[in-house]
């Protein structure tokens, strides 16, 4: 599930044999409301479009003109394919956040995480030994400001929420690195793809400093 997604973070603490535990859910709600306001702006911008295409049908001359200049009809074609991209490509994003959930489980070394959806349900298991770090993000959108620690993997996709709140204290993101055996990596390291990347202790300490500032 991408973390922008995620709304609601609830840690769960009764799995005496887990290190971590937590399930996370998507609000739904605002995905159909912002999925249903993109497919009325996409119907807003085709409407004209979609009369000159009935048009074009119901009148020959005006297809005789589109195969008389078929670059225009190119162009055409192609804008009409821009706003669909433009405006479908996010709307599907947004109904795919209804009922979405899942599940995140680190016990013996071993990430596992649970994904539930509408129409099905996907689970993926890694060893914890292939994640770079614990990173301390701050993440800014219309609804306001929040926290976040993140998990970071080479893959973007694998990148874990692990906590969110208001503010994120030093020792917090400290305790989560010590309890799971994994270092504190600078902030916007989840975008960079190196494996083998070598930092020292000092630079994994920056954000922390400038956050406490």
């Amino acid at each position: 599930m991408r973390i922008q997604a995620i709304s609601t973070h609830v840690a769960i603490d009764d799995q005496p044999n887990a290190d971590f535990a937590c399930h996370q859910r998507a609000n739904g709600l605002s995905g159909l409301v912002q999925g249903a306001l993109l497919i009325a702006s996409l119907v807003v911008v085709m409407a004209p479009l979609l009369i000159i295409a009935a048009e074009a049908i119901a009148q020959p001359a005006m297809l005789d003109r589109f195969s008389d200049a078929p670059a225009r009809a190119a162009f055409a074609f192609a804008g009409v394919a821009i706003w669909i991209v433009m405006f479908g490509i996010p709307a599907m994003r947004a109904f795919s956040r209804m009922g979405r959930s899942q599940t995140i489980r680190i016990a013996g070394g071993n990430v596992e995480v649970s994904e539930k959806t509408l129409i099905g349900h996907n689970a993926w298991r890694l060893p914890l030994s292939d994640f770079e770090g614990i990173s301390h993000h701050i993440r800014t959108s219309i609804s306001g400001t929040r926290q976040e620690l993140i998990l970071v993997h080479p893959q973007s996709t694998k990148c874990l929420l692990l906590a969110m709140d208001e503010t994120i204290s030093q020792n917090e993101t400290d305790g989560l690195s010590a309890k799971l055996g994994t270092p504190v990596l600078p902030a916007g390291l989840m975008h960079r793809r190196h494996k083998q990347l070598q930092l020292p202790q000092s630079t994994f300490m920056q954000p922390a400093e400038a956050l406490r500032s």
